[in-house]
């Protein structure tokens, strides 16, 4: 039988308890403050973090997750997917955690969830709770919101396809090159427009080195820019790289730059178009500059020679005179042609070269022209002109100044005789064409000879004013012929290899205006007499036109400038003795000119007939004087048959 316990005893025990109790009652505090610290972290982190027992109902949430599902706190507690999201999304959440139950491991998995704010993209760790037995008791998840990185991936993917759009599109050729470890330079890839512009496939070239993409380029130190922008991101730029082989050629403009560490872009167009534009305009300024001089030389010269071969002509015209000094007129007046001629030319390209153009087939000119020029000399010529060409808008005189002045530049480079070939056709020129001309139609003559040839460092300069290597040339020929196709709107252009011959071509706008009848009827002029006013500043001028005009039957009287003129006209007028017809000078420095005159003389007789008269052929009233108001046109110098011809012309109107 046990006895009963002492009261020594019963107290020891109940001490015992009493400890035993404490130690559970720090224990349970211990784990409270344990589960509370780690609930203040899961709370105060920025994820969404959730547990579910193995039933998929939430035992606990933190505050990320419920202000993710936009619920009360602490309400989540036993709930499941269905209760809180809409049916679609709780059961794509409930076969998620049937997989990793399945699976008893951690997976991830990305979700598109609609949210009261809206829609959200998540990657969510998804992992298995198990005992020591191995038995899942409970399930838990981690949630990334990736929403805004999936944003930027997709801008980043579209930014990515409009920059390769947009790189595909480009009008600029762009390369790709790779710096290999031993320092090969790689093709690796091209646009579209980079083949376009070079006439070849660049993708083909892909894998080989930049010499054996391109082999001119190898003995140039352009591969060693490139390795540099590869290596170092030194970018490169060139105005100009000439690159010429059997498939290429052009000059280009390049700018090479890194795109990553070994890689390199280059960016290049081809510039040939431009510089040969640009050329064009440099010499059209020449052309400008020179002629604003070359066109008061040429007045003040063609005065002088209006009094020289006027008084030669009225000296030709006087009656018997001893036959050698006929003979010395007639040289006399020939060196005064030649050296109208030469004012002729310096008008052309100045400011007065304006053509006066009429529709008209070319061929028969140009052969004429051929003709003339090659009259006398040892070189023959072979005219390959077809029959079919269409007419042109020309001043015929100026473009048959242009045939000779070429014909006779290959003549004198074929000191020992050959043929000059001359071709023409028709052809339709776009602005792909690479010539500096409006596209339409155009007509196209060829001058070809077999001499010498032109070197490289004269031909950008042949036609520049007074340029020449022959020493008895003027160095105006190919500048005048350069002003003339230009005047007409066409282009002049020159191409030539040392000891291989020149060609020259000139284009002509084609009009789809009829000819004139090639058949000029003369006029039958009479001398019936009259009374002529003339006016001009040069008193040697008047003098000699008053002497002509006495001895073609007319009664000539002088005004010294416009204010004398229209003082003279009106007093005629009220006389009831008019002039017939009047001569007025277009420049009266100092004074008015025939320009201002013509303008008062019309308000005082609307019927005046009026010659203007020019030394220097201003661009539209000696191109167009009937715009101005005047019936004829004279340019100077003139001589007795000149004039006879513009007065007599003027009266029998």
């Amino acid at each position: 039988m046990t006895s009963e316990p002492t009261r020594e005893e019963l107290e020891k025990k109940l001490q015992e308890l009493e400890e035993q109790l404490v130690e559970a009652r720090k224990e349970a505090a211990s784990q409270g403050a344990q589960a509370s610290f780690l609930k203040d972290i899961i709370d105060n982190t920025n994820l969404p973090i959730y547990l579910k027992n193995s039933d998929s109902s939430y035992i606990l949430v933190n505050r990320q997750y419920e202000k993710l599902a936009g619920i009360k706190p602490n309400s989540i507690r036993g709930k499941n997917d269905f209760d809180i999201f809409p049916e679609p999304v709780a059961a794509l959440f409930r076969s998620q955690d049937e997989e990793v139950k399945e699976k008893g491991s951690l997976i991830e998995f990305t979700e598109t969830i609609p949210l009261p704010d809206g829609i959200h993209t998540f990657i969510t760790a998804k992992f298995p709770l198990k005992d020591t037995n191995g038995n899942i008791y409970a399930l838990g998840g981690v949630c990334t919101d990736v929403t805004e990185l999936r944003k930027t991936e997709e801008a980043l993917r579209n930014s990515k396809k409009e920059t390769e759009s947009i790189i595909e599109s480009c009008p600029i050729g762009i390369h790709l090159y790779e710096l290999a470890e031993d320092d090969r330079l790689v093709f690796r890839g091209a646009n579209p427009a980079a083949s376009n512009i070079l006439g070849i496939d660049c993708l083909a070239l892909i894998g080989k080195t930049i010499e054996e993409a391109f082999p001119p380029l190898a003995d140039t130190e352009i591969p060693e820019k490139y390795r540099q922008a590869c290596r170092q991101g030194i970018p490169w730029h060139s105005e100009l790289i000439n690159y010429k082989d059997q498939k290429i050629e052009g000059v280009y403009k390049v700018s090479v730059f890194q795109t990553e560490p070994a890689m390199a872009a280059v960016m290049f167009e081809d510039i040939t178009h431009k510089l040969l534009a640009d050329q064009e305009l440099q010499k059209l300024q020449k052309l400008e500059s020179v002629g604003l001089l070359a066109g008061g030389i040429a007045h003040d010269f063609n005065n002088l020679l209006t009094v020289i071969t006027g008084n030669i002509s009225m000296a030709k015209s006087s009656g018997d005179i001893d036959a050698k000094i006929l003979e010395n007129l007639t040289n006399a007046e020939k060196a005064s042609e030649r050296a109208q001629n030469l004012t002729q030319q310096l008008l052309t390209f100045s400011r007065g070269g304006t053509p006066v153009k009429q529709p008209a087939f070319i061929n028969e000119l140009v052969a004429d022209s051929t003709t003339f020029s090659l009259s006398g000399s040892n070189v023959s010529s072979n005219l390959q002109l077809p029959v079919d060409l269409p007419a042109a808008l020309i001043d015929e005189g100026q473009i048959s100044q242009v045939v000779q002045n070429l014909v006779r530049n290959a003549e004198q480079a074929m000191l020992d005789g050959g043929t000059v070939t001359i071709k023409g056709d028709c052809l339709d020129l776009n602005d792909d064409d690479g010539l500096p001309l409006k596209a339409g139609k155009y007509l196209r003559i060829a001058v070809e000879d077999h001499g010498s040839g032109i070197a490289p460092d004269h031909l950008p300069k042949i036609f520049d004013p007074y340029f020449s290597t022959k020493k008895s040339g003027s160095g105006l020929g190919l500048a005048v012929a350069h002003s003339i196709i230009k005047n007409h709107g066409g282009l002049l252009t020159a191409e030539s290899d040392t000891g291989s011959g020149a060609k020259f071509c000139f284009y002509l706008p084609v009009t789809g205006q009829p000819p004139l009848s090639n058949t000029h009827q003369e006029a039958t002029l009479k001398n019936r007499g009259g009374r002529i006013l003339i006016m001009d500043d040069e008193e040697t001028i008047l003098a000699v036109a008053v002497d002509i005009l006495t001895h073609l039957g007319y009664q000539a009287e002088t005004a010294k400038d416009g204010n004398d003129a229209l003082a003279l006209y009106s007093e005629a007028m009220e006389a009831g003795e008019p002039y017939d017809a009047v001569m007025l000078d277009l420049t009266i420095p100092g004074g008015m000119g025939g320009k201002e005159t013509i303008k008062t003389l019309l308000e005082i007789d609307p019927a005046v007939k009026a010659i203007v008269v020019s030394g220097y052929a201003n661009d539209q009233i000696m191109s167009d004087f009937h715009s101005f108001g005047f019936s004829g046109v004279l340019a100077k110098p003139y001589n007795i048959e000149s004039l006879k011809n513009a007065v007599a012309t003027l009266l029998d109107s």
